[in-house]
């Protein structure tokens, strides 16, 4: 790793091929009874967010001994190969199956020696500067980039005196003990946040959020019946002023009326087994109050900025919409006018996966970014 560490007086500074066997291969283990078992951890057991193996398998020795990496406990090892590299898949192997481990050729063995704590080891290079630095020095083809076992023996690193290398450790697995309490207890607080949102929202859509603030103007207010009969009629209204645009633009004679009987009577709600409403509150489908409910478009898009901003699905966080990383559509306003976004608009994710659907977010508009107008 590049760059001046300033270290105390009683540190040195050393290169890891100094403190450690780099890929020792099988020396220790070639009189080892080849039916005992061992752990074997493919690429995929080891997990990035936490640096650590989960659920290796047992295999005998004999299946294993050749064609896979030999390590055991104690031993750091490494992903060799880009992304596996930069995403931090890296462990520090224990509790392995009569302390041996086999996995996948992807991976560099470091065997730390007597003068290197392996967890100071582990949390010095499970630094996002190793990886930084790491990448820079990738060597291959695109897609099959490998860190190279030349720039490994050159990484510096400090080490302090043994015993202040356990001292550093104890405090470091103090402090990510408590982070890792703090960690749990956010979470256990954020599903706490999104089951009161979910109660609040079903105090409001049945009545109870504003049942005092009824009781105070119930005869001010208008019966949502009443309501509904306008949203119903002005439904219509819009649907017949398209149509008569539409007939006037084709040249059509629109004098006769019967064009109106094709009006679309949007659903009535099926009530049957809903429950009891508020007084002055009605059912209501979504067809009902809602001018269009259609599929957005799977036209293929770009980055070129000169064209019709996409919102897509990636764009939908937390209820809101992003427009950090829009793509672009070459296509005229004409052609695709039923799916230009009007403020008001109500975007809903329908497909993908089960955590992604129902994501939704109200179009506000364009104001927070530059785009040719329609």
């Amino acid at each position: 790793m590049s760059g001046v560490i300033t270290i105390p007086r009683t540190w040195v500074t050393a290169k890891l091929e100094d403190v450690t066997a780099i890929n020792p291969g099988q020396s220790d283990i070639k009189c080892i009874d080849d039916e005992i078992g061992v752990s074997f951890v493919p690429m995929r057991a080891v997990k990035e967010e936490v640096m650590k193996i989960f659920s290796p398998e047992v295999r005998e020795l004999k299946d294993v001994r050749k064609g896979y990496t030999a390590f055991q406990n104690d031993d750091i090892i490494v992903a060799k190969i880009t992304p596996c590299f930069e995403n931090g898949k890296f462990a520090l192997a224990d509790s392995l199956e009569n302390g041996l481990g086999f996995g996948s050729t992807e991976f560099h063995v470091i065997r730390p020696t007597y003068t290197v704590n392996p967890h100071y080891l582990w949390y010095f290079l499970i630094q996002s500067k190793f990886r930084y630095e790491g990448k820079r020095h990738m060597t291959g083809s695109a897609g099959q980039l490998r860190i190279p076992i030349a720039y490994l023996r050159q990484v510096k690193l400090p080490i302090p005196p043994l015993p202040e290398q356990h001292r550093i450790v104890d405090k470091l697995e103090q402090l990510f003990s408590r982070l890792d309490s703090a960690t749990q207890s956010l979470n256990r607080a954020q599903a706490l946040l999104s089951r009161y949102r979910q109660a609040v929202l079903k105090t409001a859509v049945t009545g109870e959020l504003s049942h005092a603030w009824r009781q105070q103007h119930m005869h001010e207010c208008e019966p949502a019946s009443a309501l509904l009969r306008r949203i119903l009629a002005t439904r219509r209204q819009q649907w017949e002023s398209n149509e008569l645009a539409k007939m006037v633009k084709k040249g059509k004679d629109p004098s006769d009326d019967k064009w109106k009987e094709k009006y679309p009577e949007p659903v009535n709600p099926d009530t049957k087994n809903l429950p009891e409403l508020p007084e002055g509150w009605v059912w209501a489908s979504l067809d009902q109050i809602s001018h269009t409910v259609q599929y957005g478009s799977s036209i293929k898009s770009s980055e070129n900025k000169t064209g019709i901003p996409i919102v897509r699905m990636g764009n939908i966080q937390d209820g809101e919409l992003s427009f950090d990383k829009l793509k672009y559509l070459e296509i005229s306003d004409e052609a695709i006018a039923d799916l230009l976004l009007k403020p008001g608009d109500i975007l809903f994710n329908r497909t993908n996966s089960a955590e992604l659907v129902g994501k939704s977010a109200v179009f506000k508009g364009w104001s927070s970014i530059t785009i040719r107008k329609y």
